[in-house]
């Protein structure tokens, strides 16, 4: 009774808003530091809409970064393996995405050259968004998410390893999500 005598005394002292509150638990917390029940916190959702990043924000995670700059086709290949579950399609799905431009770098090293640079360009970009433009689709249909910045061949078009590399970040960060919902116990994961 006397520790409810004084927390009231200490709600006066500080104020109304430590009266909306209330008493302050004797779990040694200090007034004005909110309680949550764990079981009755909100359940951090798997399924936002959004993508957890922008299409630019590609150094948010070193990781991702330089495997996206470096051998974007691996990325690719391992996005797709999230995606579509098939742990057995890696080595197909990066050499769908990556033949053509490898095919291009080295022609090229030899001294062969099939189409102009402008042109050769273009036709890897068209690939890349022919490949990876149904990959996206895929993955916001399997998480719910908004079609951004803009339509999904038109990213890979304009800018592939950047929306691999969103991609790769959005699968990592939906995983954590995912595994804390199961880990905290009173969740079940949908």
């Amino acid at each position: 009774m006397a520790d409810n005598d004084s927390n009231h005394e200490q709600a006066s002292l500080l104020g109304d808003d430590a009266r909306r509150r209330g008493p302050a638990p004797a779990l040694g917390i200090p007034l004005g530091v909110p309680v949550v029940n764990p079981l009755q916190a909100p359940i951090p959702s798997a399924y936002e809409p959004f993508y957890s990043g922008s299409l630019f924000n590609c150094c948010s995670d070193m990781g991702v970064f330089c495997c996206g700059c470096w051998c974007t086709a691996c990325l690719f290949a391992d996005n797709a393996s999230q995606i579509t579950g098939q742990s057995g399609t890696y080595i197909k799905h990066m050499l769908m995405y990556g033949t053509l431009p490898w095919t291009f770098t080295i022609l090229q090293n030899l001294g062969i050259t099939l189409l102009p640079g402008w042109a050769s360009g273009l036709l890897i970009c068209a690939v890349a968004s022919a490949v990876a433009g149904p990959m996206r689709q895929r993955l916001r249909a399997k998480y719910g998410l908004q079609e951004e910045p803009c339509n999904d061949y038109l990213v890979h078009f304009l800018c592939s390893s950047c929306g691999v590399c969103q991609e790769a970040r959005e699968l990592r960060a939906r995983k954590i999500r995912s595994s804390t919902i199961v880990s905290q116990g009173a969740y079940m994961q949908v």
